[in-house]
């Protein structure tokens, strides 16, 4: 049985991540995950946002920060919305181009 091969798109995305990647963060994240499981798997369980205020200045201030896993959730999300859009968009080209075929 042959293994399955990289696209040249797959190795691009490859290179990119790994280039774009931060070694010492990535080391702190296992590190933390040896030394604090249970802080790292509450870190991404936990889906309260944290929402502070300012009142003395006007206009009021209004800030939130999101968790790990609300951010992993949101990027997700924008992720299939592209994919949704991009796969919409193919289909109302092939209904476009089944039309014109029907009609000529």
């Amino acid at each position: 049985m042959r293994g399955r091969t990289f696209s040249r798109t797959q190795l691009q995305t490859c290179k990119t991540i790994a280039s774009n990647a931060n070694l010492s963060d990535i080391s702190r994240v296992f590190s933390a995950l040896f030394t604090n499981p249970l802080g790292v798997i509450s870190a991404l369980t936990n889906l309260d946002p944290t929402v502070t205020t300012d009142t003395a200045p006007l206009p009021i201030t209004v800030g939130v920060e999101l968790t790990p896993a609300l951010e992993l959730a949101l990027a997700q999300l924008g992720e299939e919305g592209a994919t949704l859009t991009a796969i919409n968009d193919v289909i109302g080209q092939l209904e476009a181009s089944a039309w014109a075929r029907s009609v000529a």
